[in-house]
Formats: structure tokens, sequence, C-alpha cells
């Protein structure tokens, strides 16, 4: 004796023969309702499904009544009534198959659905043998049959509006092509592959005549260089800055290099910025940003009876040059008359140590201390002062053209000290001989004995 799994019984049993009580209308709308909420748990495979139950009429060309795609059986067991489907052209058939998206199978009672309906598609591999069978041990039960059929509607409800889409998306109708049409399409075509083929050709061969052109043009003499001017320029000399400049005899506008002119027009201390520039066909043009003179540095000799060595320095703390007060400029690349030098402010008792060098940056600290006093006095300050004596940072001093001595210091509050020796000056003009604003806040004076 074999026993059955599904029915819990051995062959030699009996088995149920009486079918159950079919569903009353409220079962069968409580059943509807959970199956519109709850569809995704009910997907199965409706092809088998479909096949198992109805594959003799499936088979033969049948398909079943539908009523929509919310229809339910009333009764699982009840055979469903079938009718043909529509014959269409194998062309179009293979366009708007689809074997995933079916349609709902519903009962003998249900509503059938309006217009042409859809042939489902059997899947391949499904023989004779696959269908339900009638009885033994692989029968279901009629509780089986009921769930499965529920499991398919909810199946047919997801898949029939993805079914519908892709019918929709894939179809297009069939037009009659004449042979002059085909002859123009044809033509048309061969126009644009001939089209493609010139611009894969003659694209790369204008770019390549371009590269060559321009090779030949750059080590061509066509923009060769035969004038060199300077622009900005007001003590340094346009023979001096074109002599450092260097620019090659036979170099061109496009083989130049501006970088390397730069720096070479950069190396004069007199220039603060260059900048090099082409002007076609034949100019270059250099525009120079000279350093102003800050003051006139005044450093004792090196012996007890040599002379002291003047030097003019920048504002920026450069020394610029040395003065030579032999010839008409005192300075040898540098046009500086000697008038000019009554005009700037000195500074005096530098230490003997002291060894400038053209170009390079001052390194004393009194200097230094001296030349960021001078440079942030307003010019009504400035005008009033005739030197600067700056032997250290703390003992630095001034003297004003009306003989006032100032006890300045440190390059501190110098704003704050500066008013204080220009309120001081208004208050005893023409009486006071020394002013001391070491402190800003605490400035004093010395006035003359009546």
């Amino acid at each position: 004796q074999n026993y059955n799994r599904r029915s819990g019984s051995s062959d030699s049993q009996p088995k149920r023969s009486t079918p159950r009580r079919p569903l009353t209308e409220a079962q069968q709308r409580q059943r509807a309702e959970r199956l519109k909420r709850t569809p995704h748990r009910l997907r199965v495979d409706y092809q088998q499904s479909a096949t198992k139950h109805y594959g003799d009429e499936r088979q033969a060309g049948q398909r079943p009544l539908t009523g929509g795609a919310d229809s339910v059986r009333q009764n699982p067991f009840q055979q469903p009534t079938y009718r043909p489907a529509p014959q269409r052209p194998p062309a179009k058939r293979a366009k708007t198959q689809h074997v995933n998206a079916p349609r709902a199978i519903t009962p003998r009672t249900g509503t059938p659905k309006t217009g042409t309906p859809r042939q489902i598609p059997l899947r391949t591999g499904v023989s004779q043998s696959d269908t339900m069978p009638v009885g033994g041990a692989d029968a279901p039960s009629p509780r089986q049959g009921t769930q499965r059929a529920q499991r398919t509607q909810g199946t047919q409800r997801t898949q029939s509006a993805q079914g519908t889409q892709r019918t929709q998306g894939t179809q297009r109708p069939v037009e009659a092509v004449t042979v002059a049409e085909r002859r123009k399409r044809v033509q048309a075509a061969a126009r644009r592959n001939r089209g493609i083929s010139l611009r894969v050709i003659v694209i790369p061969a204008v770019l390549l005549l371009l590269v060559l052109a321009g090779v030949l043009v750059y080590y061509s003499s066509l923009f060769a260089i035969t004038e060199v001017r300077v622009e900005g320029a007001k003590r340094l000399t346009a023979d001096h800055l074109a002599e450092l400049a260097a620019v090659p005899v036979d170099s061109t506008l496009l083989r130049i290099n501006t970088d390397e002119i730069t720096e070479r027009l950069q190396q004069d201390p007199w220039v603060k910025s260059a900048v090099v520039e082409r002007e076609f066909p034949a100019t270059v043009v250099l525009l120079i940003v000279e350093r102003p003179i800050a003051a006139l540095v005044d450093i004792p000799s090196d012996t007890a009876t040599g002379p002291n060595r003047l030097w003019l320095i920048s504002d920026d703390a450069y020394w610029l040059s040395s003065v030579d007060l032999e010839g008409e400029s005192v300075c040898q690349n540098a046009w500086v008359p000697k008038s000019e030098l009554d005009t700037l402010i000195s500074i005096k008792d530098v230490l003997r140590t002291v060894q400038p060098v053209e170009g390079a940056l001052v390194t004393d600290e009194g200097v230094r201390n001296a030349l960021s006093i001078l440079n942030t006095f307003t010019p009504e300050m400035r005008s009033k002062v005739e030197s600067v004596s700056a032997p250290d940072e703390v003992k630095t001093s001034l003297s004003l053209k009306n003989h006032v001595g100032v006890a300045f210091g440190a390059a501190e509050d110098i704003p704050a000290k500066e008013a204080a020796i220009l309120r001081l000056l208004k208050e005893h003009e023409g009486n006071i001989t020394y002013i001391n604003v070491r402190v800003a806040n605490r400035a004093s004076c010395r006035l003359l004995e009546e």
C-alpha cells in the first residue's frame, strides 16, 4: 500500500468524492477585497497553473471567457465556457504576443470583457501529460483548487496592465511601400553614408594642413623683430633696458621667450616689475615699473679720514645705487640729477658695518626702522623732516627743518606720535626746541628760555 502525502491516507482508503459547499456572495466579496489588497502575496507561475487546469482546451486553440481583471470565480470546481480565439496574422502575433502578461480567466457566470479577446500563448515544452490529472495521488483537493484560482487571478491583475502597455508600445501599423518610395529611401541612406565618409576624410586632412601651416609659420621669418619699444621708464634709459633685455636678433614674435626677458629685466635694482608684450607684426614692447627713491643714506667711511659713502634706497628697502657727484647724473645707469639730492631726506649716523650692494635688501635694523617711519608719515609731516638719525631702533630721532629735534624711538604708534608732534609745533610755534614722543600718550617738549 502506497501512502498518499496529500490526502494523508493510503490508496486503500476511500477518497472524498463530495465537493465542498459553494461560497456565499458575502464570502465571495470578502475574498475579492482581500485579493485586491494583497495581490503581491499570491503571485504564481500563471502559465503552469493555466496549462495544468485548461491544457486540453488551450491546446485546441480555445480560450476561456473573461469577466475582467477583478472578477472572482463563484464556483472553483465549475468548468468555464470557452470560445474560439480570433485568428491574427503571424507577423503581428509575433510582435504583440507576451508570455508573461496573460489575462484573467473567469468562470462561466462572469461577465465577458468587451473587445477582441487576446489569445494566451502556450509555454514551450508543455505536453499533454502536464495537464491537470483526473484522479490519483496528484489530484488537487477542492481547497487547493480554490486557492490556486485566487493566486492565478491576483497574478493576472498585476500582469494585465504591463502586458497592455507592452502591446500598445510595440504595435506599429504596416505601411504599403512602393518600389519608388523604397528606391528613394535607399538613395537617401546612400547620400548619408557618403557624407559621413567625406567628413571622416576631410576633417583630419584639414587639421593636418593647419598643423603643418602653423609649423611653417613658427620656424619662418614672417614676424621677425625689428623694433624694441620701452614704456614706463623715467630714470632708466631705453638703450640700457634694450641691452638688458637682450632680444635675439634672428628671433620672431612667435619664437621669443618672454619669461626669460622678464627675468633679465628684473635683475636691475631700479626695475620693480616688467612685462613683455608682442605687438604684431614686428615690435616687442617692454612695460617697466621703476622703484621710487625714498631716502639718501649717509654711511660713514671705513677709515677715519675717508669720505662718507652715499647710497640711494627705495621705499621697499632695496639698495638702488651708489652716488657719484662728479657727473651730471649721480647714478651710472639711471638718470638722477644732483639737484634732486637736496630734496631727499637723508638717513645719518648709520653703523660703519653696513655694506650695501645694488639690488640687495636692506638688513640693518636702524635703517629699516627709519624707512618705516618715513613711509608711514603723511605728506605734511614728511615735508617738515630734514634728516633721520638711525644708529639703532631705539635711538632713532628726527631733525626738522625748523631746527627742532624729535626723539621718535621705534616705529610703533606712528600716527599717534605724528599727531602729538604736529600739535606741539602748533601750540608752541617758534618757541620749541625739543620734542620727545617715544611714548605716544606721554609726549613732552622743551621750550626756549624767555
